[in-house]
């Protein structure tokens, strides 16, 4: 996926964590890789050995300034590059982007049907005078629609 499509208010984030559930043993068979990644951990090079996830985020306003209104990620483990630049060059990058891309847009349009659903929910309470539902549930609801809203609003942005 090219940034050129990834639509304006989304935002790609690339966090690591350390790799525990694979050891480096298990994937690399050369005797010299593996003694590279060992000296590279070794050194502190967090991008040696690794699980990766990237997350495209959906703003809702200005990027970063705004609430979050989604999370797409996509994750990959057993990773060993020499930094975050050799991971972006290495191809694996622009699959988890589309990978996040795609999620990202799915979860809007749940967030989108959650809150048509609690639209309803809410319509039903108003019409029946309903003193048993709390003004928690109440709440809970009304912030739903608020959410869908905005992944309306988002999806509608969303570039063909």
């Amino acid at each position: 996926m090219s940034a050129d499509t990834i639509p304006a208010f989304v935002e790609i984030d690339v966090c690591l964590e350390p790799e525990y559930d694979h050891r480096p043993d298990d994937h690399f068979e050369d005797a010299d890789t593996l003694h590279w990644v060992r000296n590279q951990l070794a050194r502190g090079n967090e991008w040696a050995w690794t699980s990766v996830s990237v997350q495209a985020v959906a703003y809702s306003g200005a990027v970063g300034v705004s609430g979050k209104v989604a999370i797409g990620t996509a994750f990959r483990g057993g990773c060993s590059y020499l930094n975050e630049q050799d991971f972006k060059t290495g191809g694996y990058y622009e699959d988890l982007v589309a990978e996040a891309v795609r999620e990202l847009r799915a979860e809007l349009e749940l967030v989108l049907a959650e809150g048509i659903a609690s639209a309803a929910l809410l319509d039903s309470w108003a019409s029946d005078d309903n003193r048993s539902v709390s003004y928690w549930q109440r709440e809970k609801a009304r912030n739903k629609v608020y959410h869908g809203e905005q992944a309306q609003a988002l999806l509608e942005e969303w570039p063909a």
